[in-house]
C-alpha cells in the first residue's frame, strides 16, 4: 500500500481540517468538511540553466536559431524540447527516477502495471482493485516530471463525457 503521509498536506484555512482536496470543477482546493475553497498556491519556478553556445557561434559563425519554447502554462509549466530532455537524461543532469526506490507489479486480472514503494510487501491494483499481483522487473531509469498540470474536469463530467463517447460510435462497445 502507499504511504499517504509522505505527500503534501494542505490544511483548511476556515475550519482547520488536516487535508483539503483539489476540486477540478472550480480549479481550487476544497475542504471536504466545511466546503471552504481556496486557491492553489503557486510554487516558485526554477531558474533555467544558461544554454551553452553552439560550436559555430564560438568560431565566429552566426549562431543557430534557438528552438522556440511555449509560454508558461497553468501553474508555470514550461514545454521543453524532447532533444533537451534526452540530452539531460544521458548526461545524468536531468531528474531521473521516481525520487524513491520503487518496484513494479503486473496485475493478473487486468494486466496493468502498478508501481509502489520498495518497502511495501503487498499492494492492490489501482485499476481493478485486485489483490493478485506478480512482481516484475522495474524500469528504474524513468524521466521525473518537473511540473504537473492539474485536471480541468471533475470526475462526474469525465464519466459523463466518456459515457457519451461510448454511446456515439458504431465500433465502440455499448
Amino acid at each position: 500500500m502507499t504511504d499517504a503521509s509522505a505527500g503534501q498536506h494542505f490544511p483548511c484555512g476556515s475550519c482547520g481540517a488536516p487535508a483539503m482536496q483539489y476540486d477540478a470543477s472550480v480549479g481550487a482546493m476544497r475542504c471536504p468538511y466545511c466546503n471552504h475553497t481556496q486557491a492553489v498556491a503557486q510554487q516558485a519556478q526554477p531558474q533555467a540553466a544558461p544554454q551553452p553556445q553552439a560550436p559555430e557561434a564560438q568560431q565566429g559563425q552566426a549562431p543557430a536559431q534557438p528552438a522556440p519554447q511555449g509560454p508558461p502554462g497553468p501553474g508555470g509549466a514550461v514545454e521543453r524540447r524532447l532533444e533537451e530532455g534526452i540530452a539531460q537524461e544521458r548526461s545524468g543532469a536531468g531528474g531521473a527516477g521516481f525520487g524513491t526506490a520503487t518496484r513494479s507489479m503486473r496485475c493478473q486480472t487486468c494486466g496493468a502495471t502498478v508501481a509502489f514503494s520498495d518497502a511495501a510487501i503487498a499492494t492492490k491494483c489501482d485499476f481493478c482493485g485486485s489483490q493478485h499481483v506478480l512482481e516484475q522487473q522495474s524500469q528504474r531509469n524513468v524521466i521525473r516530471p518537473e511540473s504537473l498540470v492539474p485536471f480541468a474536469v471533475n470526475d462526474q463530467i469525465a464519466k459523463q463525457k466518456f459515457q457519451e463517447w461510448l454511446g456515439s460510435g458504431f465500433f465502440r462497445p455499448s
